[in-house]
């Protein structure tokens, strides 16, 4: 039999793999789809009490931009230097007034983010909404980031070199 633990962070149930049998594959899938239509649902009550209108990207990653930039737009293996503050749906700040360099395709400082980098060019600023398996997943960042946190970055692209 497979056990499950009610985890600490919203009370997402936890499988424990090392329990977990050949057969219980189908049950692993289900239980991943759940904690993602819920974080989906989390995402967009999110959004829609504060009114923002975020756009899709894919992997459930929302992006609203709050400032058009009109320099190059980030592609594969380009350098950006970027600016952000994260926090979690709870409002939390857990990193702020950060600058980063990061060459994208590698994902770097997380999925997630490499990804909505792809969508804004030089000088533009978003406001971007991760569910926990796009930024930190499970783990967390081993420093702040806790487990399966949904995060929140406002972002700004400094500079993209291509």
């Amino acid at each position: 039999m497979m056990g499950m633990m009610m985890g600490c962070n919203n009370d997402v149930p936890v499988i424990e793999v090392s329990q977990a049998k050949s057969s219980s594959e189908p049950d692993l899938i289900k239980t991943n789809r759940m904690i993602a239509q819920r974080e989906n649902s989390e995402i967009e009550n999110f959004a829609a009490r504060r009114n923002w209108k975020m756009t899709d990207i894919g992997s459930g990653i929302k992006v609203m931009k709050t400032r058009e930039g009109h320099g190059p737009v980030a592609d594969y293996n380009d350098t950006v230097m970027f600016s952000y503050t994260v926090r979690n749906i709870e409002d939390k700040v857990v990193y702020a007034n950060v600058t980063d360099t990061v060459v994208i395709g590698r994902l770097q400082p997380n999925r997630g983010v490499d990804f909505a980098l792809r969508t804004l060019n030089e000088g533009s600023s978003a406001t971007v909404i991760l569910p926990s398996e796009e930024a930190y997943g499970v783990p967390g960042d081993g420093d702040r980031i806790g487990k399966r946190w949904i995060l929140i970055y406002d972002l700004k692209i400094n500079k993209i070199t291509q």
